[in-house]
């Protein structure tokens, strides 16, 4: 009795232990070769699936495939459908939501693919771009996944979210995306067959770990870690052989024990070097500072040259435009010689003297005006107190020509001298002369009429009276400024209006006819009746009474 009540709590216990590592253990499998992948004949393969099944050997588990895509498997995962998820990444949101296995498989990370031709080497040149994503996706969505990248970068990717690597990758190959991020043994794998190439642009490292549902059976999951811990520890194990079969990763080598020797030689010599090859280093940094600054004081400098000469020229270009090209008479003169240093080619074409002659004349040669004369003219000039002024100048062949005149003060190449601007008016003072003789003519004309004359304008002012006007009125001034007919007539400040003092020139202006009124005038601060006789005188907007 004492030995049975002994075994019984043994055989109780080992019953148990059997029951638990002999249960069923659902996987589920993904379309992501070479990890997890269905192939033609329904059976799941990948190095995940292998691992695991070696593993189900060992531990005596049932293993029962559940083909799913990504996101399903996540889901069904959550809610207990599989106990396994083994390719997936290890991340901290994640574990909050599923227990991972202590012991990494291996260590991978995002990684950006494009069509050959494409050269995307910046995140940056995204912008815009639509990009093809695993919905879901730790490399997506995780932290510093693509989203963040893009949000600290500030830009703007248009995202389109797919089931699965595969899926990402048709939609690059058809063009109807820019660009894919896929895992990166996925994209080692596939590009080939796709024909794509990878980009510079990676995503967050991240450690593939499978992933244990709450309600997965109590154990596996330490048997796992257990198992991989150990197939880790040697080199020739199935784990290794496995990831040579489907990464093409090199299983660990054992080091000679003679290589030791060395290596630890080498460690050494290399201890004793570091010191100098820092201080080294430091040195060569240090100089490659002070020759980068010299390179952009250098580099400073020639644009800021390149930029004056560039100037320079424009100036030049200009000067030419305005002073050789330009239909306007021009000279610089010496304010110190009275010498003329340059004349333009509207210059000497005006003044009848080749350039070489006109430069080094004196310019009272041109103007005649005494030595002292020119160089008071020169100083209000300078002073800017004399810009415009009229003379007579002599062309080469004796003509004398009325010319206007405007001169300032210049510099030309780091050189002081006065501009002359020279414009002929003899045409126009020919003209004026003409004019006055004609206006002289026609006064003399109108003085001799015997009664009172005024040529009065629409806005009732005077222009022009006779000398019999001016008498009447007591004027001394050969024509009167700004004085108005109702201001002499009625010494009042608003024209004439109303029945008893109609104004004639409106009348006129009204009717473009010949009128004749009867006023009261004021002279000598009494009233004298008048007649008025208002004639309009066409083509111009004055009127004339008398």
């Amino acid at each position: 009795m004492r030995w049975t009540a002994f075994l019984l709590p043994l055989i109780f216990i080992f019953y148990l232990t059997s029951q638990v590592f002999a249960a069923e253990v659902r996987i589920g499998v993904d379309n992501n070769p070479p990890l997890t992948f269905i192939d033609a004949a329904g059976r799941a393969d990948g190095l995940l699936p292998n691992l695991l099944q070696q593993m189900a050997e060992e531990n005596r588990w049932t293993l029962t495939i559940v083909p799913c895509q990504w996101q399903q498997c996540l889901e069904k995962l959550e809610n207990g459908q599989i106990d396994i998820l083994p390719a997936i990444a290890y991340t901290e949101e994640r574990a909050k939501s599923y227990r991972f296995a202590e012991e990494t498989v291996f260590n991978s990370w995002g990684q950006v693919y494009q069509r050959p031709g494409k050269n995307y080497d910046s995140i940056l040149q995204l912008e815009g771009k639509k990009l093809a994503v695993l919905s879901g996706d730790v490399y997506f969505t995780g932290a510093q996944g693509l989203v963040q990248v893009a949000e600290n970068f500030g830009i703007n990717i248009n995202f389109i979210e797919v089931s699965s690597y595969q899926e990402a990758f048709t939609k690059l190959a058809r063009g109807e995306v820019d660009a894919a991020m896929v895992d990166r043994i996925f994209g080692i794998k596939q590009r080939q067959k796709f024909n794509l190439l990878p980009s510079s642009i990676m995503i967050k490292p991240v450690q593939v770990r499978p992933a244990f549902s709450p309600f997965a059976p109590a154990g596996i999951k330490a048997q796992f870690d257990r198992s991989l811990a150990t197939w880790q520890q040697t080199t020739d194990s199935t784990y290794y052989q496995l990831l040579e079969e489907w990464l093409g990763e090199e299983m660990p080598r054992r080091v000679p024990s003679w290589l030791k020797g060395v290596i630890y030689t080498l460690i050494a010599f290399l201890c004793l070097l570091l010191p100098a090859t820092i201080w080294t280093r430091q040195q060569v940094k240090r100089k490659t500072r002070q020759l980068a600054e010299k390179n952009r004081q250098l580099e400073d400098e020639l644009i800021e040259r390149q930029r004056v000469e560039i100037e320079l020229r424009e100036r030049q270009q200009q000067y030419h435009v305005l002073f050789e090209e330009t239909q306007a008479i021009m000279l610089l003169i010496d304010p110190k010689t009275a010498e003329i240093v340059d004349a333009n080619p509207a210059a000497c074409s005006f003044y009848h003297y080749p350039r070489e002659t006109m430069q080094g004349m004196k310019i009272g040669q041109l103007n005649g005006l005494s030595e002292q004369q020119i160089q008071t003219t020169i100083d209000q000039i300078e002073a800017r107190q004399l810009q415009q002024f009229e003379l007579v100048h002599k062309l080469a062949d004796g003509e004398e020509r009325q010319v206007e005149i405007q001169s300032s003060p210049i510099i030309v190449k780091g050189r002081s001298l006065i501009c002359s601007i020279v414009r002929d008016i003899n045409e126009r003072k020919n003209a004026e002369r003409k004019i006055a003789e004609r206006n002289a003519f026609l006064q003399s004309v109108i003085d001799g009429v015997s009664d009172p004359l005024m040529v009065i304008d629409f806005d009732f002012q005077i222009l022009q009276m006779n000398r019999v006007a001016r008498e009447q009125a007591g004027l001394r001034l050969s024509s009167p400024k700004a004085l108005s007919c109702h201001q002499l007539s009625h010494a009042s400040a608003v024209p004439c209006n109303g029945e008893d003092h109609p104004c004639p020139i409106r009348q006129v202006q009204e009717t473009g006819q010949p009128v004749t009124v009867i006023h009261n005038h004021l002279k000598n601060r009494q009233s004298r009746i008048v007649e008025l006789n208002v004639s309009p005188l066409y083509d111009t907007a004055a009127a004339c009474a008398r």
